[in-house]
């Protein structure tokens, strides 16, 4: 190169024109002709094979303005090198060599085809001396045969015809280039609209998935005082490049933390550095939530590497990916690499320290001799990379790298490519994989705006439109009508109803701190060119000041969607409190079905139709009575062929009047607004606006299904929402709990049958006095509080109590309003047990039976006795009960435990699972007959249910105390007010950790200090303490028990076993000397002096702790 003209040279010269006039004269001339001479600009070609001269270089370039091009030959050897210098005078042929490089007819000693280097070869390896797949040293041939054109010559030969007949392309494979000049200015990016080192780093791309690994010196750098130098002299295709990468999937090598990484919307699986994990290595990979992905263990063999896999479910195909670390002062693991090769499709992305000449990279070290003959013999391949991954001020290198199976090279992007330049010694990898993702969620959300509604309008039209409907005994006519009545209802709606769509975007970042961002970019990149420490001092001045004001605004934005927060707003308050609070989120899971992955939308649909369909069919089992099943089939036959006479029935039969239009009336107005619609699409408010004219249209219509003996088909369709089950296998589709969402018109209709057939039962005592599920006047705190006094009244008298807790299959479904009403008729004659101190209770399908007796064999000798019968009537009347889900306890004091053991029951002659504890509708009961567990479990479900509020709350300003309060007491409260019949009495103990996690709630509610007094706590804050508002409710209780008609219920106010004596009366069987200290204090609310609890008496129950008198 001839360099111009220096600055010393030039003072040098000044200095000699101040002498002679003469000499200033000709150094002008002089200058004059060497700022005439165009400048020259020298780059250098690596790895160039010393059979290409550099006359051949030069011819392959015709079209760029090369001045000269020779080979580097090295001082110290003397030997010709494999760099290439070349000399050019325009900055268009600079920059084009070293943004694409220099095509060369190379070849692989792989294959020995040209057009490819070796790293990037697919092909198995043949023999230079025949075109078999031998080594060399075995070959038989005694005359060397040419692959390529079949000549006598061997494969490597450069007197090949084939040799300079490559057709060159721009998929060709290149040689890097490296610049030795100054480079010229750098392009500016194109502006970004959020800052990913601050914000979001990785966004979810819509329709393609892609892929990237890059490893940083922290997972965020820009909050780091220190920056890793950066390379100055580095290629413009380095930092002209997008700077917004959608990323659905993401590899981090040396994450430098042993905290779970959390980034939103991305599943994160991570391994921490065993050595040192704050220090050095880590990796982890984040996949995005709309991609279904599960975890994946690596063989035992493998535990020691620093590498973290997970499967990728995608279009029916199971997709293994691995984040690899490895250790620049470790070998590359041969058998993770085996490992991965034995699957179809996996993906190997991290940083492995390999450096290898065929990669690209300027020289070779261990790992890229072995990474490279790994890729060779194993049915692996390195996508196509030249560009350096890692800088430094010493050099750069291509040390990252991302492998593939064979297998899946046709869904992925050939090549990779520079991500995001980010502030590390590393830069991003990135390639694309050649499969649509899911779609991507819709950017508004339509809703219907009732608050806009003309509701005049919609009352005439529908006034105007509305067919006559007449009385009829026709079911064809009937579903006619109801179409009918439908149609004019759904246009009445859309021509009066307005609809408007509400944005599922975040709200966006200012104007003016996205410019910051912007300046803050761009005065990095102005000092990694010129390492000018001015500019460092402005980047960290910005780089603060752009974290100070996103955090103002983060924290603003979150103070207002506090203080919006207004209890007064039913559910647009709790919709907008589960919002903040991280509550109200969906998660996309995949499904495993015949070891089949489904993940597709209409495949999932699919699957949990026919899910359901198998589910909803006449039950079977081996151990049903299939005679008993014939006869019950030709009954009902019969019975429809030859149907009751409806005229011979009472003319003031209940269940055969008339409905009226105020009756149907009144059953819309109890409509819950909000709630959702069936597949018609009308919603609560268009029933409540119908004029007169429409409701007396409507209650024709359910008189004619009445005359007619059915059920319009359209109000059998329902929307169904697959909710998972909590705690269950989301890839299970049994793990599903289909919600069913029935046209509103179909709901009131049966809304009016239920009343009618519920009032007619319960007239007629139609019903087991022994089920509480559904009924009036009972509720799940009378079967919870008999069997709680049952077990700590017998556990006194030294008696044990065995109880069974059975679970039936499917026992109803709970999509409309007739069927748990229907399931308590059905089971009207289940086996309930009369026997002494043996007793069954239901509520709906929850089934409990227990007995109490002295000795443990002959309670299980009872027991099983009443489940023989039950066994026999379910078996009779196709109920399956569960026995593994089935749950027995055997519950008795402390001292007898050890010379008892809990007897075997069987059900369907399949054992029933013993337990220590057992969770009765709500209620956690152990064997030793306290509830120690349950408190244990509801204070922990207090603190998680306050830790949300604490979110809201704020450390500084958010949520104000008042609603804080009104969510506690009408989120977290009742937990523990639902247990307070029995939580009143506990121990002085269990009380006072109720009351600590109160008054810990309430002082962070009001912002009061740890340390604020508990004696003038609820003065302060105006509130009642949580023993007495127990005591309260269960005063309540008692005084609603005592005054309702179920003789059931008042009897658990009560001793529960009434022991016969010999002049035929029934005494309370308790000790003759009641004890003051008994380990298991009785829960029965009256004593048995009193057994009816006056209103003289009332405030005696309510400050008398519950103890036997």
């Amino acid at each position: 190169m001839d360099p111009d003209v220096s600055e010393a040279a030039k003072s040098s010269f000044i200095k000699s024109l101040e002498k002679n006039e003469e000499e200033r004269r000709l150094l002008e001339e002089n200058t004059k002709l060497q700022s005439d001479k165009k400048p020259t600009f020298s780059v250098v070609v690596r790895d160039v094979p010393q059979d290409i001269s550099a006359e051949e270089i030069a011819a392959l370039c015709p079209p760029l303005s090369i001045v000269k091009a020779w080979r580097i030959v090295s001082r110290k050897s003397n030997r010709p090198t494999s760099f290439i210098r070349v000399l050019s005078t325009d900055k268009v042929t600079v920059d084009y060599m070293l943004i694409y490089g220099i095509v060369l007819y190379g070849r692989t000693f792989e294959c020995f085809q040209f057009g490819h280097g070796q790293a990037e070869c697919t092909n198995k390896a043949i023999c230079p001396k025949c075109p078999e797949s031998h080594p060399p040293n075995r070959c038989p041939a005694k005359e060397p045969s040419c692959s390529s054109c079949n000549g006598p010559h061997p494969a490597w030969s450069r007197a090949c015809p084939s040799f300079k007949q490559i057709l060159v392309t721009d998929e060709t494979p290149v040689l890097p280039v490296k610049i030795i000049d100054p480079p010229t200015a750098i392009a500016e990016p194109t502006d970004s609209d959020s800052d990913l080192e601050n914000d979001t780093t990785i966004t979810i791309i819509k329709s393609l998935i892609t892929f990237m690994t890059k490893t940083l010196f922290d997972l965020f750098p820009m909050q780091r005082s220190k920056i890793q130098t950066i390379l100055e002299n580095t290629s413009k295709s380095v930092f002209n490049v997008v700077t917004k990468d959608k990323i659905s999937i993401l590899a981090i090598s040396e994450t430098h933390t042993v905290k779970s990484i959390v980034v939103p919307k991305f599943h994160c699986y991570q391994r921490n550095s065993e050595i040192n994990p704050t220090r050095s290595g880590g990796v982890a990979l984040l996949v995005a939530q709309n991609l279904a992905s599960t975890p994946h263990t690596l063989p035992n063999h493998l535990n020691h590497l620093e590498a973290v896999a997970a499967n990728l479910h995608l279009q029916n195909m199971s997709i293994l990916i691995i984040s690899y670390y490895n250790r620049p002062q470790d070998r590359v693991s041969a058998d993770l690499l085996r490992y991965a090769a034995q699957h179809n499709f996996a993906i190997i992305l991290g940083n492995f320290n390999a450096r290898h000449t065929d990669f690209g990279d300027t020289q070779t070290n261990p790992n890229g001799r072995s990474l490279n003959s790994l890729i060779i013999t194993l049915p692996l391949c390195r996508l196509h990379n030249t560009d350096p991954t890692f800088l430094s001020h010493t050099g750069c290198s291509i040390s990252d790298h991302i492998l593939s199976t064979e297998n899946f090279v046709p869904f992925l992007y050939p090549h990779c490519s520079i991500g995001t330049t980010v502030t590390s010694d590393h830069v991003p990898l990135k390639t694309h994989l050649l499969l649509d993702g899911p779609p991507p969620p819709p950017a508004f959300i339509p809703i219907t705006n009732f608050k806009q509604a003309d509701w005049q309008k919609f009352q005439q039209l529908v006034s105007d439109n509305l067919p006559v409907i007449a009385s009829t005994v026709d079911f064809l006519t009937v579903d006619r009508q109801v179409a009918q009545f439908i149609e004019v209802l759904k246009t009445a709606q859309s021509q009066s109803v307005p609809r408007k769509f509400i944005p599922i975007n975040k709200r966006p970042i200012p104007a003016r701190i996205l410019a910051l961002i912007r300046e803050k970019r761009r005065v990095y990149r102005s000092f990694i060119q010129t390492r000018d420490p001015a500019l460092k001092t402005i980047f960290n001045r910005l780089n603060a000041q752009v974290r100070r004001d996103l955090n103002r605004f983060r924290e603003k934005q979150w103070i207002d969607s506090c203080r919006l927060l207004d209890y007064r707003n039913g559910k647009k308050f709790w919709t907008q409190f589960q919002t903040l609070t991280g509550q109200k989120t969906t998660t996309v899971h995949h499904l495993v079905r015949n070891n089949a992955i489904i993940n597709t939308p209409l495949e999932k649909a699919n699957c949990f139709a026919e899910t359901i369909e198998q589910i909803h069919q006449v039950p079977n089992d081996p151990h049903f009575d299939d005679a008993f099943f014939a006869q019950v089939i030709r009954s009902v036959n019969n019975f429809r062929r030859n149907p009751p006479n409806l005229r011979l029935l009472p003319e003031d039969d209940s269940l055969v009047v008339e409905v009226l239009p105020d009756e149907v009336e009144a059953h819309i107005r109890q409509l819950k607004s909000k709630k959702a619609p069936g597949p018609d699409e009308l919603k609560a408010p268009i029933f409540k606006n119908l004029p007169r004219i429409a409701i007396v249209a409507l209650t024709v219509i359910f008189n004619n299904c009445m005359r007619a003996h059915h059920f319009p088909p359209a109000w059998k369709h329902a929307t169904t929402v697959m909710i998972p089950k909590p705690g269950k296998d989301p890839t299970n589709p049994l793990s599903y709990r289909p919600i069913s969402l029935l046209n509103i018109a179909g709901k009131v209709f049966e809304k009016i049958l239920s009343t009618r057939l519920k009032n007619f039962l319960e007239i007629n005592n139609l019903l087991p006095p022994e089920q509480f599920g559904f009924r009036s006047e009972r509720s799940t705190i009378n079967p919870i509080l008999e069997f709680h006094t049952d077990t700590t009244r017998h556990a006194n008298l030294k008696e044990h109590t065995l109880a069974v807790f059975l679970d039936i299959e499917r026992a109803f479904d709970r999509g409309s309003i007739l069927s748990p009403l229907l399931y308590i008729v059905y089971c009207r004659d289940f086996p309930a047990t009369d026997a002494p101190r043996t007793k069954t209770r239901l509520f709906a399908d929850d089934t409990a039976v227990w007995t109490s007796q002295r000795n443990p064999a002959i309670a299980a000798r009872i027991l099983q006795g009443h489940l023989n019968d039950i066994t026999t009537w379910t078996n009779t009347w196709r109920i399956k009960p569960d026995p593994l889900k089935s749950q027995s306890i055997l519950m008795s004091y402390s001292g007898a435990r050890s010379r008892h053991q809990a007897p075997h029951l069987l059900l369907n002659n399949q054992a029933i699972p013993k337990l220590q504890h057992i969770r009765y509708l709500g209620v956690t009961f152990s064997k030793n007959c306290t509830l120690n567990q349950d408190v244990k479990e509801t204070l922990k479900k207090s603190r998680n249910r306050a830790n949300l509020l604490y979110r809201i709350r704020g450390r500084i300003r958010g949520c104000d105390s008042k609603t804080l309060y009104h969510t506690y007491k009408s989120y977290i409260r009742p937990v523990i007010e639902y247990r307070a019949f029995i939580y009143a009495t506990l121990y002085p103990a269990l009380l006072h950790q109720i009351s600590a996690c109160e008054r810990r709630m309430l002082r962070r509610i009001f912002r009061l200090p740890d340390r604020f007094p508990s004696d003038n706590l609820h003065q302060k804050t105006n509130t009642i303490p949580i023993q007495s508002r127990l005591k309260e409710l269960q005063s309540r209780y008692v005084t609603r028990t005592l005054n309702c008609n179920n003789a059931l219920a008042i009897q658990t106010l009560s001793t529960s076993f009434k022991y016969p004596s010999r002049d035929g009366r029934l005494l309370n069987r308790i000790p003759k000397i009641p004890k003051r200290k008994l380990k298991h204090p009785s829960t029965a609310l009256l004593s048995p002096a009193d057994t009816d609890l006056p209103d003289d008496l009332q405030e005696l129950v309510d400050s008398t702790p519950l103890t036997m008198r």
